[in-house]
């Protein structure tokens, strides 16, 4: 089975989106992140601006990410995904790309991981931005460096023939 996290803004409206899909979903507002349990699959989002989705398609997953626009605060140019397979069985461990999960019924359980992935893929997205941060002031001080050196470049013979 499926499961992907998604960080797509800085921090999401947790009651405007529990607003939004009461009527569609069973819906469970935790501290700090709300549970969506859907016909498809389950949500989880985060205030930190993560969402994690277990058993939903490509499409069902899209179809969600473009409803949660209206929620997200401080949006990202470019959503940061990351995907993994996951079963039931026992031991629960994460394993590489691979999940295991007990119990199908244990909502606390998958909310435990689901946080961990929802902060795993808002770390990741934090320090891809601070590497573009750090790559345009790199580009920066090229330029300046360029420009100094052009202005100090050595004086050969032939500058002085001139």
């Amino acid at each position: 089975m499926r499961c992907s996290a998604y960080c797509t803004a800085g921090s999401y409206d947790l009651q405007g989106l529990l607003n939004n899909f009461r009527e569609r979903a069973s819906a469970m507002l935790y501290e700090g992140s709300l549970h969506l349990k859907l016909n498809a699959g389950e949500a989880f989002f985060f205030t930190f601006g993560s969402s994690v989705f277990w058993r939903l398609s490509n499409e069902e997953e899209d179809g969600i990410l473009n409803e949660l626009r209206d929620f997200e605060k401080d949006p990202l140019a470019k959503a940061e995904v990351d995907t993994f397979s996951f079963d039931y069985g026992k031991p629960a461990k994460v394993f590489q790309d691979q999940i295991i999960l007990e119990d199908p019924q244990d909502v606390l359980g998958m909310l435990s991981v689901s946080h961990g992935l929802a902060q795993s893929i808002k770390l990741e997205t934090s320090k891809n931005q601070q590497i573009l941060r750090h790559g345009e002031r790199i580009q920066e001080l090229i330029s300046i460096f360029r420009f100094f050196f052009r202005l100090y470049r050595p004086i050969s013979v032939e500058d002085l023939r001139e």
